[in-house]
C-alpha cells in the first residue's frame, strides 16, 4: 500500500534578519507545523526560492514542488539529480511531474522533456521508491528498483551570485539556498 500525499500550504510568517520562520497549513486553514522538520512523511507543498532563481533550469519560475519522502527526508521533485547526463541542458527535468498535489494525482515519472537519468525513481538516505498516482510506494509495493537518483544541492545559486544579491548558504533540510545572517 502507497503512502499517500497530502498537500499542505508553506507561509512565511516571519523573515528575520537570520533566519525565516514559516507555517505549515493544510488548504482548510489548520495549522500543521511550524517548522519543516515537523512536516510528516507525504506531506508536499511548494517553495519558492529567493528572488525565483533557480539554480538548475533556464525555463522555471522558481517555485518548486517539495515532498517529504517515507523515511522523512525532503525531495526538491523540481531539482536536478546527481546522476542527470545533460547537466548543461537547462529546459528538461529530471523527474517529469504530471497531476496536482492538491487533489491527490501527482505521478513522477520520466514521460516528458527529460534526461536519461534513472527510471523516475528517488533515492535518498535508506529510501528508495517512487512517487506514482498520489502516493510513495514503499518497500513491500516497490517495482524494481532502476538507477539510483537522488537531488543534491547545486555548487553554487549561479544566478543570484551573477546579479549581485547578498551572499546566501545552501540549507539542505530545507532544499534551497537562503540570505546568510
Amino acid at each position: 500500500m502507497p503512502l499517500p500525499l497530502r498537500f499542505v500550504i508553506e507561509t512565511i510568517v516571519d523573515r528575520g534578519m537570520s533566519t525565516w520562520r514559516r507555517e505549515y497549513t493544510l488548504p482548510t486553514g489548520e495549522v500543521v507545523a511550524s517548522q519543516p522538520g515537523d512536516l510528516q512523511p507525504g506531506d508536499v507543498f511548494y517553495r519558492d526560492w529567493p528572488d525565483h532563481q533557480c539554480p538548475w533550469w533556464s525555463n522555471c519560475d522558481g517555485r518548486h514542488l517539495t515532498a517529504v519522502l517515507p523515511n522523512g527526508v525532503h525531495w526538491d521533485i523540481d531539482s536536478r539529480a546527481n546522476n542527470c547526463d545533460q547537466r548543461g541542458e537547462t529546459t528538461h527535468r529530471c523527474w517529469v511531474r504530471h497531476g496536482d498535489p492538491r487533489d491527490g494525482t501527482l505521478h513522477v515519472d520520466k514521460q516528458g522533456h527529460t534526461c536519461a537519468a534513472g527510471g523516475g525513481s528517488i533515492q535518498a538516505g535508506n529510501y528508495h521508491g517512487h512517487l506514482h498516482h498520489g502516493g510513495f510506494t514503499l518497500p513491500d509495493d516497490a517495482p524494481p528498483p532502476g538507477a539510483v537518483v537522488s537531488p543534491t544541492p547545486p555548487t553554487a545559486p549561479p544566478a543570484v551570485h551573477a546579479q549581485g544579491a547578498a551572499p546566501t548558504t545552501y540549507n539542505p533540510l530545507l532544499g534551497f539556498w537562503e540570505p546568510l545572517p
